[in-house]
């Protein structure tokens, strides 16, 4: 290698002028070139030990997110709570084709309080016959409205979730073929 070293030489000329020269040169001696390449294999040498750390706890990550997962899968399946698998389109969709289908019941089990009510039942003589005033009505048959709501939200929004775990999760990804992942997106986009 060599290491250029600019100095001034002035020359005189014969105008009385001065000229000044910047071509001179030293060498690295070669101690120096070989210190300086023992200094350069020993920073590749540490890089390589870096890289070596760094791919090594990637892969203990990776190992320990691929544990964690089948963990939540062994959890799911033992919990048995009916949710449907994020990585299984037809699942997704007999979901939300039941939810659908129970507030469609739900809006049919509305009672028409019009005609439902019979603010005269309590005047009979027969012990037999049923209580069909609006209060006794309204305890009977009027839905927890805010229950329903929640128990249907919660369920949505644990399924939102396991979809979204398994498109941001690679591991899981890997396994799924394209057009499948591609479905699920999309159902998981089908409100």
């Amino acid at each position: 290698m060599v290491k250029k070293k600019r100095t001034q030489v002035i020359v005189a000329n014969t105008d009385g002028k001065h000229v000044v020269d910047s071509s001179a040169m030293s060498f690295v001696s070669e101690a120096e070139w070989l210190a300086r390449e023992q200094r350069h294999q020993q920073r590749i040498q540490d890089v390589r030990i870096c890289a070596g750390f760094i791919i090594e706890s990637i892969e203990d990550y990776q190992d320990l997110v691929k544990l964690q997962r089948k963990q939540e899968h062994w959890n799911r399946y033992a919990n048995c709570d009916g949710l449907p698998r994020a990585h299984n389109p037809p699942e997704l969709r007999s979901f939300i084709a039941e939810i659908r289908h129970t507030e469609w019941r739900d809006e049919m089990s509305v009672v028409n309080w019009a005609l439902s009510v019979n603010e005269r039942s309590v005047l009979t003589q027969d012990i037999d016959a049923p209580d069909l005033t609006r209060k006794v009505l309204e305890q009977q048959l009027r839905p927890n409205i805010g229950k329903l709501y929640d128990v249907a939200v919660q369920r949505i929004l644990a399924t939102w979730e396991r979809i979204e775990q398994l498109l941001d999760c690679e591991f899981e990804l890997e396994h799924i073929p394209a057009d499948r992942a591609l479905e699920i997106t999309q159902v998981s986009e089908y409100r």
